[in-house]
């Protein structure tokens, strides 16, 4: 086994661990200003992962591409922060959890200096082509080379499985390369990227602004029908299709009632599934996945949600954001259908 060309440190749970003969040792942090040349490798779970395919080889545009991707997917504010990083035929993109963000302010300058950072899965994607299963803390992900599945429940062989415990020791160089820092090594820090992302937030808002302009002669009732509409193309994930009644009617098999039938099943799990004391912002269905975001009053009643969707809709739900805002728990949840 080839040694590695500079120190890797392996961050987990918040604590710091050095790589040894393909073994990682807890670091004393009182040591950490000695260090000169290292690499830091952070653990899958102080990420939510997705994967994208974007052609164009712009930086500027392939951010601006994983920018409108993400805020139609997702909570603006839980997405504000996120990360990218270019594989052989996709792009991941890895959006950073609550942990993750305390970390780094406890930890600046370590972070700031190293060389580069990358994590076990985004290593694991980078070195071995073809299909495969990949498992980290609790999460099992089904690997192909056009991109990245959350695979609902155990679904599949433990023999088949790449384990992240199994391979971190074998990770000796980073090949692959989180956004996140320069090519001198230092990290960008995401508010250096603030006027972009408020040049873009401005003008999408101003394109929504003036659309709606035309549409303000319509009573309040069409414009309830226009959402109602627009929602149901939403959840069958063809809202940004350019026929999306056409392709509804094609998912139902060419039948509208056959369409009407499996929306109005999938509304009822979702009302038997949700408490009045909860908020649904925003609900977003694309090829087999539902994602919901929302307000809860706390953490014990989006447990509860969690459970009663995956009773009620024989599916894995799994909560992939929290942030708490005040009184309430702002939330996404992602169900695999």
């Amino acid at each position: 086994m080839a040694e590695a060309l500079k120190d890797i440190l392996y961050v987990h749970k918040n604590d710091i661990y050095l790589l040894k003969n393909n073994e990682y040792e807890k670091f004393d942090e009182e040591q950490i200003d000695n260090l000169k040349n290292y690499d830091v490798l952070l653990d899958d779970d102080y990420f939510v992962f997705e994967s994208i395919d974007i052609n164009v080889s712009s930086k500027k545009k392939t951010k601006r591409i994983i920018e409108n991707y993400l805020i139609t997917t997702y909570p603006r504010d839980l997405v504000a922060t996120h990360y990218y990083c270019r594989m052989h035929n996709f792009v991941m993109i890895a959006i950073p959890k609550k942990t993750l963000h305390n970390f780094m302010h406890e930890h600046a300058d370590f972070l700031k200096n190293a060389k580069n950072i990358s994590t076990p899965l985004l290593e694991t994607i980078y070195s071995n082509s073809g299909k495969y299963i990949y498992k980290t803390d609790g999460v099992a992900y089904e690997v192909t080379d056009n991109g990245i599945a959350i695979i609902p429940g155990k679904s599949y062989e433990e023999s088949e499985v790449l384990r992240k415990e199994n391979l971190i020791g074998k990770i000796n160089n980073l090949s692959s390369k989180l956004n996140i820092f320069e090519n001198t090594g230092n990290i960008y820090y995401l508010k250096q990227l603030a006027p972009v992302l408020i040049v873009l937030i401005i003008s999408y808002g101003l394109f929504v602004t003036g659309e709606s302009f035309q549409y303000m002669k319509y009573s309040s009732i069409l414009n309830s029908v226009r959402s109602d509409l627009q929602s149901i193309y939403s959840n069958a994930g063809v809202a940004d299709t350019a026929d999306p009644y056409g392709m509804l009617l094609y998912k139902a098999k060419g039948s509208p009632n056959e369409a009407k039938t499996l929306i109005s099943n999938l509304l009822e799990k979702l009302s038997q599934s949700i408490p009045a004391s909860t908020t649904i912002v925003s609900m977003n269905y694309k090829t087999g996945e539902l994602k919901l975001n929302g307000e809860a009053k706390d953490l014990k009643t989006l447990e509860e949600i969690e459970s009663s969707l995956s009773n009620n809709l024989d599916k894995s739900a799994q909560i992939i954001n929290t942030n708490k805002d005040g009184e309430i728990i702002k939330f996404s949840i992602r169900v695999s259908l």
